[in-house]
């Protein structure tokens, strides 16, 4: 739960969140809606559905005051959640959301007049990001006073960066993940705003004891013994004056800060323990531990805590915040205990005498004295990742297992053309340093692509290096990051026989690792030798015109609209972002009223092409690209209103000879879908919108193989065709399976309209040059339900890449 540290604590199968006073007012069909989502929200998740209202007894009190302080649960699909809220008086609004650490996504919180949550300039209270016990970013904070002109308000949440590990990625649909959230909320009448505040306040401070005063310097070093500070007793409280304080932003204002120098112990972690206890409403404090080097002195007259190196935030508690965390030894620690500012209280409640705010503070700092909740111990081999290799072959030729198994304990990858794929994670006797090394050795040229994509607690880094022989390394294909709010990287080049390193790296987290933490990588190594130079170079010459391509309007979510599309995919001798397609697309009020979502997906060749989007609004990223078993997809929405620029691109490739290009042959699916046109079909738009169609056309390059591995929506028709274009032999391994259908399948010649293949839940048959038409036919004991889905596995690959 930190953000990610700068200090060099070093850190992947095959292919395969009370009177008269205040009052919510649903909107019309507001329950029926709220219900048909319960009917459909995740059965695993064991949080409440987060609310649409906040008129149950449960929320709002009969002194008119409105409270929530829970744990939430927002299926993952979901991008953007409103909460009504109206007030019949003037109210002031204190509000804190945040997302756990394991959630994979950044969350903005921000309140709009009725109705006006679409369009930015109607912002009633903006809520600003900051640190939470999620990390950087995972918290959001807003306060504000809501007077006679905005009684009726929507808190609008965003969840800017989801990352589902995507039901093209493996057999886990994105809608079995839920998100909690935390959502701590107070709506206090002015009227009764004197009541969260102490009735008189010292003429002083009384705040905890320095925890560096008894060394006399600024940093103490810990002991054995640890230090403490025990909770208070006779019920007497800290209190902090801020009668005469000049105005501060956010939670900068320190009320007590201490630096502990934790020395290096052999597998030894330090437990650090604070809690603090506050009125929420009124006087919301923070807690926070910086990070620091051994060498390094915090600046010890600064007012709260610049995280150059990393933070680790409190995790909130009803009235409070508690931390309870193992660090590693070797640094040096800043506890801070922060405050915010207020200024609508003192506003309306102008008496000095009442300027104070109380709170409840205890602290300790020891040495663990036994293995800690967050080390790898034996429930990490009962993950569900896979290893990364430690070596990958890439030969023509084949080679004695004894050779394959030397020096590497069988842990390798072999084969002259080369696609690894998958979940993996570090292997527990890694996990201290977070690297790991993959040796490649290469006896051709070939196309070297390695990509990173969503990772669980930690933000996953590569480098490739050349091995010069003599113990030296070589930095060779330099990494390439990809435009958006989080971490993708990309490594594309050609590279000559020799001997290489691939390094897999990450910063362990402040907070520990938790087991079971994975990251999604994929590698792939292709000879250039079997690219036909001439189909290349044919390709290259018809590429596509791009400016035809656009968003498309569609009715029915369930049906794609695809487009073909040919992109060269330069080299140069720097990576590059290159920008192959952009398009600039408005969002009127009506599309608002309509609840539009922009569906985006790509079908391209990984290793050659490996195109991808991204979408701005509002000055930042709002697309994430979901891996897909042949490319990327998202859908975000619902749209405000604005202007959306949309993009497609890919990384240029470094080390080839000049003007060097690849080619490729893929698919596009671009359309606003609405789910207005769902209004009484739930269930339907639930699934049709987390899942992707497949594609109805398959035209893969000589070079190319084709991998379809995914869940997917059994049409209404019950038939599902594909159209497959070859110009080379190939082979095609097809299986089926659903537990609401039976499947007929075959294969036809459209060349002799022939029937090659018959089956029922498989085919694996060898393909000449030509057209073919691959049919699904399914049946069911009853009518197919909106929701009733069935498994594809396709492999579709030339002749010259199957091991010999």
């Amino acid at each position: 739960p930190i953000s990610t540290p700068q200090k060099g604590m070093t850190l992947a199968r095959c292919l395969l969140l009370w009177c008269s006073a205040a009052q919510i007012l649903p909107s019309a069909g507001q329950a029926a809606q709220d219900a048909k989502l319960m009917e459909y929200e995740v059965k695993s998740c064991k949080h409440t559905l987060m609310p649409s209202s906040l008129e149950s007894r449960a929320y709002t009190t009969y002194t008119g005051e409105v409270h929530v302080h829970d744990v939430f649960g927002l299926p993952s699909t979901i991008k953007r959640h409103v909460v009504q809220l109206n007030v019949a008086t003037d109210s002031l609004l204190t509000l804190q959301a945040e997302v756990h650490r394991d959630t994979p996504t950044t969350l903005a919180v921000d309140v709009f007049r009725r109705g006006d949550s679409g369009r930015s300039s109607r912002r009633v209270i903006l809520g600003r990001n900051m640190l939470g016990a999620g990390g950087e970013d995972t918290k959001a904070f807003l306060h504000g006073f809501l007077g006679e002109k905005v009684r009726e308000v929507d808190i609008v949440f965003n969840l800017v960066s989801v990352e589902v590990a995507s039901s093209q990625v493996d057999s886990k649909v994105a809608e079995a993940k839920c998100w909690p959230v935390r959502f701590d909320l107070t709506a206090v009448p002015v009227s009764r705003a004197a009541l969260h505040w102490p009735t008189a306040c010292p003429a002083e401070d009384q705040l905890p004891k320095a925890l560096d005063s008894a060394a006399g310097g600024q940093v103490i070093v810990l002991g054995d013994q640890g230090v403490s500070l025990p909770p208070s007793a006779g019920g007497e409280h800290f209190v902090f004056r801020f009668a005469d304080e000049r105005p501060w932003t956010a939670f900068q204002k320190s009320l007590w800060s201490g630096t502990i120098e934790v020395p290096t112990r052999l597998h030894r972690f330090v437990r650090f323990f604070l809690r603090v206890s506050f009125r929420f409403a009124s006087a919301p404090l923070q807690l926070v531990i910086e990070l620091f080097d051994l060498k390094d002195t915090p600046d010890g007259d600064a007012d709260y805590p610049k995280c150059a190196m990393g933070c680790l935030g409190g995790v909130p508690v009803h009235n409070g915040q508690i931390v309870d965390h193992a660090m590693p030894t070797g640094f040096r620690y800043k506890l801070w205990l922060l405050a915010a500012s207020m200024g609508e209280w003192m506003e309306v409640l102008p008496e000095k005498g009442r300027h104070c705010l109380e709170f409840d503070f205890e602290y300790s700092a020891k040495f663990e004295q036994k293995m800690t909740p967050f080390e790898v111990g034996p429930s990490a081999w009962m993950c569900e990742f896979s290893r990364l290799p430690r070596k990958i072959i890439q030969s023509p030729s084949q080679l004695p297992t004894e050779e394959l198994s030397e020096d590497v304990g069988g842990e390798y990858v072999y084969g002259r053309s080369i696609w690894i794929r998958d979940r993996f994670g570090m292997p527990p006797d890694e996990v201290q340093d977070m690297e790991h090394d993959i040796k490649i050795e290469v006896s051709e040229p070939c196309i070297f692509r390695a990509t990173t994509h969503h990772s669980d607690g930690v933000d996953v880094y590569m480098k490739f290096t050349l091995d010069g022989g003599t113990g030296s390394a070589k930095q060779i294909c330099k990494t390439t990051k990809h435009p958006g709010p989080v971490p993708r990287q990309t490594i594309f080049c050609q590279v000559q026989p020799g001997t290489y390193t691939l390094t897999f790296f990450a910063d362990y987290p402040l907070g520990g690792l938790h087991p079971c933490s994975d990251f999604f990588a994929q590698v792939a190594l292709r000879p250039i030798a079997l690219t036909d130079d001439q189909r290349r170079q044919q390709c290259v010459s018809q590429a596509s015109d791009m400016t035809s391509l656009s968003v498309q309007r569609s009715v029915d979510a369930s049906r794609p609209k695809w487009t073909p599309i040919k992109v060269p995919i330069n080299f140069d001798r720097k990576p590059s972002i290159v920008s192959v397609w952009s398009q600039h697309l408005s969002i009127s009020e009506q599309d608002v009223a309509r609840k539009v979502y922009l569906r985006m997906v790509l079908h391209s060749d990984y290793i050659s092409s490996d195109l991808r989007f991204q979408v701005r609004y509002d000055n930042r990223h709002v697309a994430d690209n979901q891996v897909t078993a042949h490319g990327y997809a998202d859908m975000i929405g619902p749209l405000d209103a604005g202007t959306y620029q949309l993009l497609m691109y890919y990384v240029a490739g470094t080390g080839a000879p000049d003007n060097f290009q690849l080619c490729s042959n893929s698919m596009v699916d671009l359309r606003l879908v609405s789910e207005a046109m769902y209004a009484n079909k739930s269930e339907e738009w639930m699934c049709t919108s987390t899942r992707v169609p497949p594609p109805d056309t398959l035209t893969p390059q000589p070079e190319e193989q084709i991998l379809l591995d995914s869940e997917y929506l059994i049409p209404s028709t019950g038939q599902q065709p594909i159209t497959i274009k070859i110009e080379d032999a190939r082979l095609l391994r097809v299986k089926v399976a659903s537990a609401d259908a039976t499947f007929f399948i075959k294969v036809k010649n459209m060349e002799n309209n022939a029937i090659l293949s018959r089956s029922q839940d498989g085919i694996e048959l060898a393909l000449e040059p030509g057209t073919y038409t691959l049919t699904l036919n399914m049946r069911g004991s009853n009518q197919f339900s909106a929701c009733s889905t069935f498994t594809l596995n396709l492999l579709l690959i030339p002749h010259k890449m199957l091991p010999l």
